[in-house]
């Protein structure tokens, strides 16, 4: 079995809803997105035998403490990544220092933003992941579609 990495990119800055994934999502205002996602990520990663790993930028203190809170890993990137526009830019040389912590296979799998899929769906797409021919995927919930880091569709229609 392939040691993979379950990456994901946490900010605060987004342009849309600035600090998303603060907001509570019940009335009591008891959970937010964030520990939503994190619980949901952590519990694929436990049925994957993957890793999950956030990218998170320096300057997003709040979601290293929240990160260290649920135990899981995270990589920080520069101020510019935190406030990226694109995907290329918000992970510039993470691929690199991922390939130093030695994981064989990388899904981005943007489960945080999708907390509500089912388990099994979120289980199927990192299993079929650990097929795929190229180490590096990035899925999205269209279909279950898996495109490489190009670009390029590499599963589904």
């Amino acid at each position: 079995m392939r040691d993979v990495c379950l990456l994901h990119g946490v900010r605060l800055g987004s342009t849309r809803l600035p600090r998303k994934l603060l907001e509570p999502i019940d009335a009591e205002g008891d959970h937010r997105i964030i520990d939503v996602g994190l619980k949901f990520l952590n519990q694929i990663g436990r049925l994957t035998q993957s890793t999950p790993v956030l990218v998170i930028s320096e300057t997003d203190g709040e979601l290293v403490k929240i990160a260290d809170q649920h135990g899981i890993k995270y990589l920080l990137t520069d101020e510019f990544s935190g406030r990226a526009a694109t995907w290329t830019e918000a992970f510039a040389g993470i691929d690199r220092r991922l390939l130093e912590l030695g994981y064989d296979w990388v899904v981005d799998c943007n489960f945080i933003c999708h907390p509500f899929m089912s388990v099994e769906l979120a289980r199927s797409i990192v299993m079929r992941a650990q097929t795929m021919s190229e180490p590096y995927c990035v899925t999205r919930l269209r279909r279950g579609i898996v495109w490489n880091k190009d670009g390029y569709c590499i599963h589904g229609l």
